[in-house]
């Protein structure tokens, strides 16, 4: 690693327009360690340019928040919210529509259960596309996902296939007695 470094800042001082490049395999989070390391001696070493360099090669996959939709819509409350929450802490955003009507039921679909399936689809690409114009001048990065099937086996098969889901926002239920200010909207860690 000391003559990784020595090599890079000799040739920060040569100051040429030659690259090096150097092929090496190695898993995500040996890089991230070793950009941190990079750049924390670096750093101490007085090149602060380097070492911020060094810093965004190893950084690791940004956090998210999932926002659950109710059937194939997301309402107002609960984007504002959650485009609140993830610019203050300066989250991705993963939106998701679960149908819980139309579950799995093997491996083939009749003619109408997947045409049910395409509009459910449909309808959930329009109500993302909300939040996509509300996100277009803010700089958050967002994604859209659909699942069949149960709501919470929905949310924990979506933890397990993306990296770096830390909280969930979802929908309140619907309590007719209270006005819309009183309803809270419910918000959960996905931390381990």
């Amino acid at each position: 690693m000391l003559s990784k470094l020595k090599k890079k800042l000799q040739a920060k001082k040569r100051d040429s327009s030659e690259s090096e490049v150097e092929l090496k395999k190695n898993t995500a989070m040996e890089e991230a360690y070793d950009a941190k390391m990079e750049a924390m001696v670096l750093a101490e070493a007085g090149a602060h340019e380097l070492a911020r360099d060094s810093i965004v090669v190893g950084q690791m996959e940004p956090p998210k928040i999932l926002v659950v939709g109710k059937e194939d819509t997301f309402t107002e409350p609960v984007l504002n919210y959650t485009i609140g929450l993830a610019e203050r802490l300066g989250y991705e955003i993963v939106a998701m529509n679960v149908n819980t009507v139309m579950g799995h039921s093997g491996k083939f679909l009749s003619p109408f259960k997947k045409h049910l399936r395409e509009e459910f689809e449909k309808r959930s690409a329009e109500a993302f596309s909300v939040l996509q114009e509300k996100l277009k001048d803010k700089g958050i990065r967002c994604e859209h996902v659909v699942k069949y099937g149960e709501f919470s086996k929905a949310v924990e098969e979506l933890h397990h296939e993306m990296k770096r889901i830390e909280f969930v926002v979802t929908e309140p239920e619907a309590h007719p007695e209270k006005s819309e200010t009183e309803v809270t909207i419910p918000v959960f860690s996905m931390q381990r």
